[in-house]
């Protein structure tokens, strides 16, 4: 029986390469993953801003009618339809279709009725609350329990009232 002779430098070498190799792709493969997550998180952070831009005058809307009407100026009326404005064309590019329907049911539910008339207020509420768990769900709580009152209880204290009286969850 012969002896068989091992080149160990050459195996040497080859290994090295293929070392090397691998930590060049695992380094790519790392940073592609990389980059994907900060685009997302960019992406997702863009959305928050938006969806901020929308549901602020929404807000500065519900707590004027909860006073007793419509005790805004001209000037600032038109600022905050501009600012709606602006939002809803963001919220078409941006947001997934849940928010885009959502937020097209609660502008619909704007059009033609005052804040002021109370079943109109009360459809708004629940439209909002809608809007709200839609957002919530796209920005990373997909599998949510929370109902519309439970995202509206915080924000709209007397919630609850108009849910009772409009029998919805």
């Amino acid at each position: 029986m012969g002896s068989q002779v091992v080149d160990w430098g050459a195996w040497g070498i080859g290994g090295a390469i293929a070392a090397g190799a691998f930590a060049v792709v695992w380094w790519l493969v790392r940073h592609a993953v990389e980059t994907a997550q900060r685009s997302t998180d960019e992406f997702r952070q863009k959305r928050l801003e938006v969806y901020m831009g929308v549901l602020e005058p929404m807000l500065t809307m519900f707590q004027q009618a909860k006073r007793g009407g419509q005790h805004r100026g001209k000037r600032q009326a038109q600022e905050m339809e501009d600012q709606l404005r602006r939002a809803m064309f963001n919220i078409k590019l941006m947001a997934t279709d849940e928010v885009v329907r959502a937020f097209d049911k609660l502008v619909t539910g704007f059009t033609g009725d005052s804040l002021t008339d109370r079943e109109a207020a009360k459809r708004l509420v629940d439209l909002y609350g809608g809007l709200l768990l839609a957002m919530r769900k796209d920005l990373g709580n997909p599998t949510t329990t929370l109902t519309k009152l439970e995202m509206l209880k915080v924000i709209i204290t007397d919630a609850e009232e108009y849910y009772s009286e409009s029998g919805s969850k």
